[in-house]
């Protein structure tokens, strides 16, 4: 039986087109990514290089971080469509967003794992495989561990602070289960 590989992340778009899902994830057919896609990833970059740093004992600061948000928005071999914004209007916001997240979120977070490769999870009953990489791994109060996934779209979080998610069940879910997989705890 062949395995089929799932990135945790497709999951919604799997569930929402299961067509889209085949043409991108197991044909291979791409199209350009979205300015919105590159602010994200970028993003990433640059706070999982804040918080790793911290997470090592060597923290940077919130501009040396920056360093790698902007490294990662321009510097890419990816075609990236730049619909209603520039990529200078991208960095503005992408930076101004950066700062929030290092003033106001992340030293509030205990984080034990940022940015954690899950390896690759068989369940050979079903033929997938289950792939991704958490966000990040914290400790809430009580002692226990939970997922963070950093969500920087314009519908992700609205004016009065509440979280969409509706769409991304499945994605935490499997984040749980490859994390739990990876280090070894619930």
């Amino acid at each position: 039986m062949q395995i089929i590989p799932i990135r945790a992340s497709s999951m919604a778009e799997l569930f929402d087109c299961p067509a889209r899902w085949e043409a991108k994830n197991l044909l291979g057919m791409r199209t350009p990514s979205s300015g919105a896609a590159r602010l994200g990833t970028a993003i990433h970059a640059g706070t999982a290089a804040f918080d790793q740093a911290r997470l090592d004992g060597n923290p940077i600061t919130p501009d040396e971080a920056a360093g790698e948000f902007v490294k990662a928005l321009h510097n890419t071999d990816e075609e990236v469509e730049w619909d209603e914004a520039s990529p200078n209007d991208a960095e503005r916001i992408g930076l101004a967003l950066h700062a929030r997240y290092c003033a106001q979120i992340a030293p509030h977070q205990d984080y034990v794992a940022v940015e954690l490769k899950c390896e690759r999870m068989e369940i050979t009953d079903l033929g997938i495989a289950l792939t991704g990489t958490t966000d990040r791994i914290r400790r809430v109060a009580t002692g226990e561990l939970g997922i963070t996934d950093l969500k920087s779209g314009a519908r992700a979080v609205s004016a009065d602070g509440s979280v969409a998610t509706a769409g991304h069940g499945p994605q935490m879910g499997v984040y749980e289960i490859l994390a739990q997989h990876a280090i070894g705890e619930q």
